[in-house]
């Protein structure tokens, strides 16, 4: 829920931000559907996970953004569990996801790029409204990634974050 809470600050406290930076976030809202999915998710995870190796094998153990999740994980007596509650989860994402953000959106005046992944949650209509309702809005395409483009694609993000961050000096 980054990019979001990115964008409440950056429309609210325009002062604070001299550039926004937002990786996979879009703002249209969830759906219901999405939060179904997302709360079917949830409720696939085991209490916990044995070990390391069976938390790999839920995540996907040939997924790149694999060890990021394991490593996520708390390790307890019962074993590896989630460091969040599902239902605050989904209580906050509901709170910040559930409505537009559009016309917040269109008040910003910071330089703005989008990094979004090819295999992407935002969609190309999102992508659209963003850049018709802003000028110089940037988009970068990062290729071979999903929605956790951060973790699939670590080096190619941290790059375009340092391109970025170079050209405040």
């Amino acid at each position: 829920m980054g990019g979001i809470v990115a964008t409440l600050i950056a429309h609210t406290r325009p002062d604070l931000v001299d550039r926004l930076v937002l990786v996979e976030a879009g703002v249209s809202p969830m759906s219901e559907a999405d939060f179904v999915v997302l709360k079917a998710w949830f409720d696939r995870w085991p209490d916990s996970f044995v070990d390391e190796q069976e938390a790999s094998e839920f995540f996907g153990s040939d997924a790149r953004s694999t060890p990021a999740w394991v490593e996520g994980l708390a390790k307890t007596p019962a074993g590896f569990v989630r460091r969040f509650d599902p239902d605050a989860m989904l209580q906050t994402m509901r709170a910040l996801a559930s409505k537009s953000r559009l016309t917040e959106w269109q008040s910003i005046t910071a330089p703005t790029t989008l990094i979004r992944a090819t295999d992407s949650m935002i969609s190309d209509r999102d992508i659209a409204d963003m850049r018709a309702g802003r000028h110089g809005v940037e988009l970068v395409d990062i290729e071979d990634s999903g929605h956790d483009v951060h973790l699939d694609q670590p080096a190619r993000v941290a790059a375009i974050l340092t391109r970025l961050m170079e050209g405040r000096k």
